[in-house]
C-alpha cells in the first residue's frame, strides 16, 4: 500500500502509526496463540493420558511393569506317563 493511501486508511480507522503497529502485533500474537491453542489452553487429559492415569490408579500400571521386569517363566516339563 502506498504511504499516502496507508495514512488515509489509518486516519479513516482512527489509528496512528503506533496504534497500527500495536494492532498488528496483537493480531500476530492472536494468530500464533490460535495456532497452538491445544498447548496454551488445557482442556483436560488426552485420551492416552486418561488411559495411563486409569492404569496407574487401578494398579494395572504396576502389574505390567512387574511383568516386564520379571525373568521369563521356564516352560513346565510334562510328567512322563509310566507304562505298566
Amino acid at each position: 500500500m502506498r504511504t499516502s493511501r496507508r495514512a488515509a486508511f489509518l486516519a479513516a480507522c482512527g489509528l496512528d502509526d503506533g496504534a497500527a503497529r500495536r494492532l498488528c502485533e496483537d493480531l500476530a500474537l492472536e494468530a500464533r496463540l490460535l495456532g497452538m491453542a491445544e498447548r496454551a489452553v488445557p482442556d483436560g487429559p488426552s485420551w492416552e493420558e486418561g488411559l495411563a492415569l486409569a492404569a496407574r490408579l487401578g494398579g494395572a500400571w504396576v502389574e505390567e511393569a512387574q511383568r516386564l521386569v520379571a525373568p521369563p517363566a521356564k516352560p513346565r516339563r510334562r510328567a512322563r506317563r509310566r507304562t505298566p
